[in-house]
C-alpha cells in the first residue's frame, strides 16, 4: 500500500499479517497491521489537510480529512508523531 500526507509524494508500506474476514469466500484469520514508517527514514508526519491511503485493497483509495479535526483532537494525535 502507499500513503501520502497533504498531497506529497506517496510512500510505500508493507502490511504485516492477515485480517479476519468472512464474506462467503475463504476465511482468513489473525490481525493485519501497518506502521506508517517504512524503516528507511521515511516517516509520515501528522497531516494538515489529508492522509491518503491507496491499494490497501487493490484499486481502492481512502482519504482521511485532517483539516476538519477539532484542535483538541489534533493535539492528541500530534503526541503520536
Amino acid at each position: 500500500m502507499t500513503a501520502s500526507v497533504d498531497g506529497n509524494e506517496p510512500v510505500e508500506f508493507s502490511i504485516e499479517g492477515k485480517e479476519s474476514m468472512g464474506n462467503g469466500g475463504a476465511v482468513q484469520t489473525g490481525h493485519a497491521s501497518v506502521l506508517l514508517s517504512n524503516g528507511k527514514e521515511a516517516k509520515l508526519g501528522l497531516a494538515n489537510q489529508a492522509l491518503t491511503v491507496r491499494d490497501l485493497f487493490p484499486g481502492e483509495t481512502v482519504g482521511f480529512p485532517f483539516s476538519e479535526l477539532d484542535q483538541k483532537v489534533r493535539a492528541e494525535f500530534q503526541k503520536c508523531f
